[in-house]
């Protein structure tokens, strides 16, 4: 957005606020904080944008590691099977290679 962007409003802020677009309304309230003399006032808007836009962005964190590593244990569960089978079938192959199927059990 350009310094003098119209778009840049009080109202626009809190609909994003409102969206749980905290970081956006943050960066409206800072420009208009730094940029428009009188509005001082919305220092605690944007302050408490701020932080939602933080704990936001944990939260982000704290989701997105605990899906990693749900997939990561996933995924060493399936080596671990992947593993299982794979003794399994060697077993069974070398038990039935090691039966002679011309040979009867019965021993004549």
């Amino acid at each position: 957005m350009s310094n003098a962007d119209p778009f840049r409003t009080e109202t626009l802020a809190r609909i994003y606020f409102s969206q749980g677009r905290f970081q956006e309304a943050a960066d409206i309230y800072r420009y208009l904080i730094l940029n428009k003399s009188g509005n001082r006032r919305l220092v605690p808007a944007f302050l408490e944008a701020e932080q939602k836009a933080l704990e936001k962005r944990r939260s982000d964190v704290i989701e997105k590691t605990a899906r990693w590593i749900r997939f990561s244990m996933r995924l060493k569960d399936r080596k671990r099977l992947a593993g299982v089978q794979r003794r399994y079938l060697a077993e069974r192959s070398v038990s039935v290679i090691g039966k002679n199927p011309t040979k009867k059990e019965d021993g004549s």
